[in-house]
């Protein structure tokens, strides 16, 4: 039987296109029997220990070690949080990768990331030089391709007030959250479908979108759209499932095990 241990530690180091310090908050699950591990990624507004990811480590930990972690600027990670900034989420996730595998000597042979980090996996799946393992497998829940839409999440009021100031604050969640002009016009100007053209064939065959049937965040015709542009990648829908599979987290992470099982032991 192998023993399962909780290591918490901070990532400390440079960011190589920035040359600005950061430190990532994260924890491995190390599972003793092996040193493949899964890494999880968490939403727009979650952190290392959101719901989401605490469930898909239950399930995970039994097969796999378990790497979980905070982007910059959210949970106890430096920086500041961002509406946008998935260049800078796609060198955290490779950061966390290096910096991990040269410490505890694990080896990331799966990414996972729900909504925002959802598209974070398809751009991270494009970019070989970052991820570097060739059978990596990389999983979206609820993650889209598709941006640049008119920001339905804003008053006019508040994008008249972005537009003029730069930024506003944003009631979500209980919580205030700044939104500034430059994220709003970077999701605008964002096209994932330009960075899954660059995935090899062997890498589209590794790819897996997770889809709630009710998901009204990230539309069900997003599931198509990753069907259509990255031949190869499956698609597996969860019914009565929204955003963040609530009620039915246990569907979705048998559906991601049983896939990362076939894929990870090929």
């Amino acid at each position: 039987m192998s023993n399962i241990e909780e290591i918490p530690f901070t990532a400390q180091y440079t960011d190589k296109t920035t040359n600005k310090e950061v430190s990532l908050s994260a924890i491995l699950t190390k599972n003793s029997s092996t040193s493949d591990t899964i890494l999880l990624c968490h939403g727009m507004f979650g952190s290392k220990n959101s719901s989401l990811n605490l469930h898909l480590l239950s399930g995970l930990k039994n097969f796999w070690s378990v790497l979980r972690f905070d982007f910059e600027g959210n949970g106890d990670s430096s920086g500041e949080w961002s509406y946008a900034d998935y260049e800078r989420e796609v060198r955290n996730i490779s950061d966390i990768i290096e910096y991990s595998q040269d410490k505890y000597g694990i080896k990331i042979v799966a990414i996972i990331g729900h909504s925002k980090a959802g598209a974070d996996v398809f751009i991270s799946a494009s970019r070989p030089n970052l991820i570097k393992n060739e059978k990596c497998c990389f999983v979206s829940l609820g993650g889209g391709l598709t941006f640049g839409k008119p920001e339905k999440r804003f008053t006019k009021d508040e994008l008249d007030k972005c537009r003029k100031e730069g930024e506003f604050l944003w009631e979500h969640n209980g919580k205030k959250w700044k939104i500034t002009q430059q994220a709003i016009d970077e999701r605008k100007n964002m096209n994932p479908k330009n960075e899954v053209k660059n995935i090899s064939e062997q890498r589209k065959k590794l790819i897996l979108q997770v889809h709630g049937r009710e998901d009204t965040s990230t539309p069900v015709e997003e599931a198509y759209v990753v069907e259509k542009e990255i031949p190869g990648a499956e698609v597996i829908w969860i019914e009565k499932a929204n955003h963040f599979f609530k009620g039915v987290e246990n569907d979705m992470v048998n559906a991601v095990v049983d896939w990362l099982k076939k894929k990870i032991n090929n």
